[in-house]
């Protein structure tokens, strides 16, 4: 259901922005479409940087999972790279599924912990590099703060507030930078009378 909303939001957003913008006065049309835009623009900038996080996911998984000769490697490292748009949940599921494929494949420790290894350097990687660079550049947050952001909404409201921290900043960020933006257009700012 996710995907079939998700195409018809992209296929009409233009349309649907429009309207809503038409039954505002016309005074503030040209500032609506405006602060629509730049959220906008945040929210691409964040899906964007969100696909190179997942993609990255995929393919370091898929190498190293094959690498190791765990059955079907290939197959658990692309869904781990799609299971990556959840934060944690989407890690420790594949972790999960790795890990029983794992146990009824091999006899041996050794590949088991390399498997651990894999999804607990991905994750460390994760947190700590790919999405304060990949996500954090593209919104303009910084990388610490985007790792304390996601770390107490995780805390404060679950899964849920991790998965929603960082769409809701950007789409914070993008209304303050509007905000600013705007101001400094003003008679104040300008030194106009």
């Amino acid at each position: 259901m996710v995907p079939l909303a998700l195409f018809f939001f992209l296929k009409e957003g233009r349309a649907m922005r429009e309207a809503a913008v038409r039954l505002l006065p016309c005074r503030y049309q040209a500032d609506a479409r405006d602060f629509l835009l730049t959220v906008g623009d945040g929210l691409g900038g964040y899906l964007r940087g969100q696909g190179i996080v997942c993609a990255w996911q995929a393919l370091y998984h898929a190498v190293l999972l094959a690498i190791i000769g765990l059955p079907f490697g290939i197959l658990i490292g692309i869904l781990s790279g799609l299971a990556a748009v959840i934060p944690v949940l989407g890690n420790l599921t594949m972790f999960a599924v790795a890990m029983v494929v794992g146990f009824t494949h091999f006899d041996a420790w050794l590949p088991i912990l390399a498997v651990v290894a894999v999804f607990g350097a991905a994750n460390v990687l994760d947190t700590f590099f790919l999405v304060p660079v990949f996500i954090g550049g593209r919104i303009r947050i910084h990388p610490l703060s985007m790792i304390v952001r996601v770390a107490a909404r995780r805390h404060l409201f679950g899964l849920l507030g991790a998965r929603l921290a960082l769409p809701g900043t950007t789409v914070l960020v993008a209304a303050s930078h509007w905000l600013c933006a705007r101001y400094e257009r003003t008679a104040i700012q300008t030194g106009a009378p």
